[in-house]
């Protein structure tokens, strides 16, 4: 077990979350469903300590941020 290590799945969904993005505009982009998408979003939340969505995305988008690659949501789609 890789610990609190996210998954490259999970990373992208995280990431894609960091530019805002909803779960089905997450699911729709990356061939899942809505439902993978959640249990996704839950699992990242768990690994990473935080509570909420809000918290994820100050969280990757401070990171990202540091790492210059902020992108505007609308950019990618």
């Amino acid at each position: 077990m890789n610990g609190n290590r996210l998954t490259a799945r999970e990373d992208e969904v995280a990431r894609l979350v960091a530019r805002g993005w909803t779960n089905k505009e997450v699911a729709r982009a990356l061939g899942v469903t809505d439902g993978t998408v959640k249990l996704h979003v839950h699992k990242i939340l768990q690994k990473l300590g935080e509570k909420n969505r809000y918290a994820l995305y100050r969280r990757m988008r401070i990171a990202s941020h540091l790492e210059g690659h902020d992108q505007d949501r609308d950019a990618t789609k």
